[in-house]
């Protein structure tokens, strides 16, 4: 863990920069550390740095999410690997227990579009993260 802070701390990109956001998203103790990494160029980069923000109840890593319902870039570096859509949808599921904002894992684009306008209505009512229930909740 101690590595991986070092490692993004220095910058790293490629690879090595998912493997250090995955280790601190998953261990580390200081969301600042994933924020920058939020509007990774890198879409795997990117979708775990969010998700280890919102899991640590941090709201800056919904919007990333959010805006990556409507993208087929592969999300790389998970497994098993897929468009970065269903990714971000897993994410945003995981973090609020509600799958019924969509989308559905066979969705048009159409349906992708409409979920991203549900999920931003969510977020305009702002939500709350709950710290039992390590989840977040509509507001």
């Amino acid at each position: 863990v101690s590595v991986a802070g070092e490692r993004l701390r220095a910058g790293a990109t490629g690879h090595p920069g998912w493997a250090a956001v995955y280790v601190w998203a998953n261990e580390g103790d200081d969301v600042a550390l994933l924020q920058p990494r939020l509007t990774d160029a890198d879409v795997g980069i990117r979708l775990m740095a969010a998700a280890g923000t919102i899991m640590r109840g941090d709201a800056a890593g919904f919007a990333p999410l959010v805006e990556l319902l409507t993208s087929d870039e592969p999300s790389t570096g998970w497994v098993p690997p897929g468009p970065a859509w269903l990714t971000a949808t897993t994410a945003l599921v995981r973090a609020t227990g509600d799958a019924t904002l969509g989308p559905p894992g066979d969705a048009t684009p159409e349906q992708r579009a409409l979920a991203r306008q549900r999920w931003n209505a969510w977020l305009a009512k702002g939500p709350r993260w709950d710290a039992t229930e390590q989840r977040w909740v509509a507001g």
